[in-house]
C-alpha cells in the first residue's frame, strides 16, 4: 500500500503486517490444444506365405471344347448384335431378336 500523508506532512501508515494465509487453489484451466501428431512408424515385417493349393471354386482344366455343360450354357447366351432396346421395334426383325420396349 503506498504511504499516506496527512495534511501536515506526517506519515500517517504504520509498519506492514505480516503476509496473509494462502487461499484456495481456483479449479483447474481448460485443456490446451493438440499437439501435432507424429510420423508413422516403419512397416511391420511381411508374414510367412501360405501353403500353395487349388482355387476355392476348383481348377479348370483342358479346352474349351472338352467342356460340353460350358459351351452349352455359352450357345445359350444373348447376342448383344441382335437387341433392340428403345421406344421402335426393329425394322426387320428375325427369328431369336430381341426387343426391349422403353415405353
Amino acid at each position: 500500500m503506498p504511504e499516506t500523508w496527512n495534511p501536515t506532512g506526517l506519515n500517517l501508515k504504520g509498519p506492514d503486517g505480516a503476509d496473509g494465509a494462502a487461499g484456495t487453489a481456483g479449479p483447474a484451466g481448460p485443456t490446451g490444444p493438440t499437439g501435432a501428431t507424429g510420423a508413422t512408424g516403419a512397416a511391420g515385417a511381411t508374414g510367412p506365405q501360405g501353403p500353395a493349393g487349388p482355387s476355392v471354386w476348383g481348377g479348370i482344366t483342358g479346352s474349351l471344347s472338352t467342356q460340353a455343360d460350358l459351351q452349352a450354357a455359352l450357345n445359350q447366351k444373348l447376342n448383344a448384335s441382335r437387341l433392340t432396346v428403345g421406344t421402335t421395334a426393329p425394322p426387320s426383325p428375325a427369328l431369336n431378336d430381341l426387343w426391349v420396349d422403353t415405353n
